[in-house]
């Protein structure tokens, strides 16, 4: 009996923090790693990124729209984006917010494609903000 109890009192809270921890990464955060290097030199290659994908409201998971937006981005946010073209995330620094989207640009013009070539991106777009990056 004494074993039955001990069981419970490690599963239920181990099951409740998995679940937290998985609803957590579905709908609050996400981590990335910087390829390229047209963020530098705020952001290098090799850099891990924590990005917060309810910044500026909440997501189906699937993919799709925000089913519930409360903010937007702001000048001069990093964003980490799935460019509309290709399905790429991209990072990317928002330089202004559009009635057509968001206009992003990398740090390092010369190596950087962004919406000086591309134009807006499409705020259903925005997979989150960048929180931290080690």
């Amino acid at each position: 009996m004494k074993a039955q109890r001990t069981l419970k009192n490690y599963c239920v809270p181990l099951a409740a923090a998995l679940v937290l921890a998985l609803a957590l990464r579905v709908f609050v955060f996400d981590v990335f790693r910087v390829e390229g290097r047209s963020m530098e030199p705020a952001l290098r290659p090799g850099n891990i990124l924590l990005v917060n994908k309810a910044a500026y409201g909440l997501r189906n998971p699937l993919g799709g729209d925000y089913f519930l937006l409360w903010a937007s981005p702001q000048k001069e946010d990093i964003l980490v984006y799935q460019d509309p073209r290709d399905g790429d995330f991209r990072i990317k620094r928002c330089a202004e917010l559009g009635p057509a989207g968001v206009f992003v640009r990398g740090d390092n013009p010369g190596l950087s494609v962004d919406s000086r070539l591309r134009g807006y991106v499409p705020v259903e777009c925005i997979a989150g903000k960048v929180i931290i990056s080690f």
